[in-house]
């Protein structure tokens, strides 16, 4: 079908990465010596090691192939986070209302906020400046600033950023 666009290279980085424990388990289990590396453990060794060399060395392959073929389409990710609405970001929500609430309770108020939204059909924004405990705590801009995914990721700008400047390439993430 030519339409059809499979992810060959992470599926196949993913099957690289599946070998590794089973590899691994052979080495640790060879570790233990009997005499000066005396024979028979060392000698188990050579094969898995060589196995996980390669599977490393593919999978790192197949991720540079990933990489290099991404393609983001910075307002369809905008487009799809903007349909939850701010729902995605609760559990932001409930880590902000924590020290005042308790970990147990902001849950609680966050998850009667999202169940509200979603029943009543408003915005889960709307919904959680409407709540005492909420207000209590968080201003309407913080809610605001909680529920903006763009400021959620950290460091990933500055790593994204990194990662391509090393191709010539300098873009933001999340427009």
């Amino acid at each position: 079908m030519p339409q059809k666009r499979n992810p060959i290279a992470a599926v196949s980085a993913v099957a690289c990465a599946r070998q590794a424990p089973g590899l691994v388990a052979t080495l640790l289990s060879s570790m233990q010596q009997e005499h000066e590396r005396a024979a028979g453990a060392w000698h188990a060794e050579w094969r898995p090691f060589s196995e996980l060399l390669r599977s490393t060395g593919s999978a790192a392959s197949w991720l540079r192939d990933c990489l290099e073929h991404l393609e983001v389409f910075a307002a369809r990710m905008r487009a799809n986070l903007d349909l939850t609405g701010g729902l995605l970001m609760a559990e932001r929500v409930s880590g902000a209302l924590a020290p005042a609430l308790g970990r147990l309770a902001a849950h609680e108020a966050v998850e009667a906020a999202a169940s509200m939204s979603i029943a009543e059909g408003r915005s889960f924004e709307e919904v959680l400046g409407s709540m005492p405990e909420v207000r209590a705590n968080l201003d309407a801009e913080q809610i605001a600033s909680l529920l903006d995914p763009s400021g959620y990721l950290g460091s990933a700008e500055a790593f994204i950023d990194r990662a391509l400047e090393v191709h010539g390439e300098r873009r933001g993430f999340v427009s």
